[in-house]
């Protein structure tokens, strides 16, 4: 608490959300509070850690709903004029070259080939539109991929669907939360994590109701592909 009441009233502070940030809308010194997005911080300091440290707030800052318009929201962060951000933690990731040609030969020489054959279709598209922002990918293959045409519209949407925007292994979805959401090659489309308990208290992993049968199939420093039991469906208009 004593390092944010130094921080001049406006600073904005870089959040786990990319590109988003919230503001200390009031320092109080002589009372010894501040207000972050126009929240109280209620609880100061309630936990310090050598890495950490857990302040209590009156409420949430962003909503968690379209519809809750009475919790603060931090637009005015989200400016370009606005520059007090506090970068120096906060990393760009590297874009890196994806092994494309070896992921459909792995696909093609192991039971893949309906998808593998989808995915070499499209692919000039998938690299043309994302051809600076890959920094690793996930492949959720299957073997009965829907019979489409590589002329179809529909391929390069099923495809998308079918590919995240991280390199996510198995040990990766373990630490994910229940119901977290998987950012596809489709900005506008993710996919919801689940997990269900099955016998000897182990778990298995489904993407969107549809299970992982064969996590980790196929590794490397910049993909990783987990074999699915079927096709991933493309949500109604």
């Amino acid at each position: 608490m004593e390092e944010l009441l130094k921080k001049p009233q406006g600073t904005c502070l870089p959040t786990l959300l990319r590109h988003q940030s919230v503001q200390i809308s009031t320092v109080d010194k002589e009372s010894r509070t501040a207000e972050v997005n126009h929240v109280m911080i209620s609880h100061p300091d309630m936990f310090l850690g050598d890495s950490l440290v857990i302040h209590g707030v009156l409420g949430p800052f962003s909503p968690l709903q379209p519809r809750m318009h009475h919790i603060p929201q931090s637009s005015l962060c989200q400016s370009d004029s606005n520059k007090t951000i506090i970068e120096e933690e906060e990393e760009e990731a590297v874009p890196v070259k994806i092994e494309w040609t070896r992921i459909i030969q792995l696909l093609s020489s192991n039971g893949f080939v309906p998808f593998a054959i989808g995915l070499h279709s499209v692919l000039n598209r998938i690299i043309a539109d994302q051809h600076k922002n890959f920094t690793g990918v996930t492949i959720l293959a299957t073997p009965n991929l829907v019979s489409l045409s590589s002329a179809s519209p529909f391929l390069y949407e099923v495809m998308r669907r079918h590919i995240l925007a991280q390199r996510l292994t198995n040990k990766d979805l373990a630490s994910m939360p229940d119901k977290a959401l998987l950012k596809t090659l489709d900005p506008y489309q993710g996919l919801i994590f689940t997990r269900r308990a099955i016998v000897n208290s182990s778990q298995c992993f489904m993407i969107s109701g549809v299970e992982i049968v064969d996590p980790d199939m196929f590794s490397s420093n910049n993909f990783v592909i987990h074999g699915i039991s079927h096709t991933l469906e493309l949500p109604r208009a």
